[in-house]
């Protein structure tokens, strides 16, 4: 007869490494029913969270004004009031954070270069072999320029950025493993 077939390979994504290294490293959750859900959309609060810790979950200052939809108590309350201090996040006009909103890989590359550059000479330079380098908003440029150029975004097979997708948690989660090991930064 026929040798049975052997099993399946497990599957290998791109950022599966990244997935297994915040999960060892406490900074992302799998979701509510126990798994991780890489290409579903990351939330906004999971990626404050998932910052707030990747810095060492500093406590924010006591004066710090809250927003009205983060309840007192929430699992990432600290981290939104801790970014809100930093300047990472600035809610959007009406004093709310929007916990369930999605964000852009571009509005991330923000919020990453707010954390980790606060100033950068290079600008867009990097980002003129991406084929939809025209597609990133003028207030992002500078900060995708530099997340480029770090080795944070490093693009698609097909040579986009895709500046306006929604942020995946996959994504999300490579980019604490990334952002670690630039220079000069301590892995947290």
């Amino acid at each position: 007869g026929l040798a049975p077939a052997p099993p399946p390979a497990p599957s290998s994504a791109w950022y599966d490494e990244g997935v297994a290294w915040c999960l060892e490293k406490g900074l992302m959750d799998p979701l509510a029913d126990g798994d991780f859900r890489p290409e579903e959309t990351a939330t906004r609060a999971q990626t404050v969270e998932a910052l707030w810790r990747s810095a060492g979950r500093p406590e924010p200052g006591a004066g710090i004004q809250g927003f009205t939809d983060v309840p007192a108590g929430a699992s990432y309350e600290k981290a939104v009031l801790w970014a809100r201090e930093q300047g990472v996040i600035q809610g959007n006009g009406n004093d709310d954070f929007i916990p369930e909103g999605i964000l852009t890989r571009e509005q991330l590359a923000v919020m990453l270069f707010r954390v980790l550059v606060k100033d950068d000479q290079g600008g867009a330079m990097g980002l003129a072999g991406y084929a939809d380098s025209m597609e990133i908003s003028s207030w992002a440029y500078d900060a995708m320029g530099w997340a480029v150029r770090a080795g944070l975004f490093i693009g698609t097979d097909s040579g986009e950025l895709r500046p306006k997708d929604p942020l995946t948690r996959g994504a999300l989660a490579v980019l604490p493993q990334r952002a670690a090991a630039l220079p000069g930064r301590r892995e947290g």
